[in-house]
């Protein structure tokens, strides 16, 4: 088990490695330049803010899926991603839809099959920046009958944390 005093050094060292951009990009791609580091500081936040009863995790096809493949790997479960589209026409899909913009929404998927009621999911998503993706992914969860157990962000801004819904616990690894 580490040192406080090392956990403080690889939590900054990492926190090192995110860049935000002018325009609000947060962009943590960096951080997967140190893999064990990361997975090691995944592992230490999450064995100390959340219990190991989880069944599946969910994670969005785009930047956040390093992430969450990660938690897949810590947990030992399960990794469900959601999409911007359909893989198939055979497959049956639940559907939401995000408001990217005043005009314009787009739809993201789950398959029907990989997700049943009751399963105990973590969302994971590499940035908080409006909470539209965080509450497409809960709400698809919720059609699907599962229970939410937590979100994991691995950043956001403090002020973005309260856009989401409350009534889910969310880590949040750095908060910018």
């Amino acid at each position: 088990m580490l040192k406080v005093r090392e956990r403080i050094g690889i939590s900054q060292l990492l926190r090192n490695q995110i860049k935000i951009f002018e325009d609000g990009f947060i962009d943590v791609s960096k951080l997967l330049f140190f893999p064990n580091l990361l997975r090691s500081y995944l592992t230490l936040v999450l064995e100390s803010k959340l219990s190991n009863n989880i069944d599946k995790v969910i994670g969005i096809a785009s930047n956040g899926l390093p992430f969450a493949t990660f938690v897949s790997s810590i947990y030992n479960v399960p990794l469900i991603i959601a999409k911007k589209h359909k893989d198939s026409v055979f497959l049956r899909y639940l559907e939401e839809n995000i408001k990217e913009s005043n005009s314009v929404i787009s739809p993201i998927y789950i398959r029907e099959d990989l997700i049943k009621k009751n399963d105990k999911v973590l969302i994971v998503d590499d940035v908080l920046r409006t909470g539209k993706t965080f509450l497409a992914l809960s709400n698809l969860a919720a059609k699907a009958g599962a229970k939410i157990e937590a979100a994991v962000i691995i950043a956001s801004s403090r002020e973005n944390i309260s856009t989401a819904r409350t009534d889910t616990q969310i880590i949040t690894l750095f908060k910018l």
